[in-house]
């Protein structure tokens, strides 16, 4: 795949993508999932772990289609 830098691109996409959604989800689901195995402060940490991590793949996802749209142009 070194030769295809846009097939490359392609499949981090949507790794990506399916990162960010499995990260929502969890976040979603966190309290009602957690709430009898965890105290109230173990859940808040968990929360911010998603947050800062779906920052994080959110930016990752916005560079990789940057990326892929500058491929796809050539």
């Amino acid at each position: 795949m070194r030769e295809h830098p846009v097939v490359l691109a392609f499949i981090a996409r949507h790794v990506l993508a399916g990162a960010v959604e499995g990260a929502r989800q969890g976040y979603r689901t966190t309290r009602t999932e957690l709430r009898s195995l965890v105290s109230p402060p173990v859940i808040a940490a968990a929360l911010g772990d998603f947050r800062n991590e779906g920052q994080r793949l959110s930016a990752a996802l916005r560079a990789v289609e940057l990326v892929e749209q500058a491929l796809r142009r050539n």
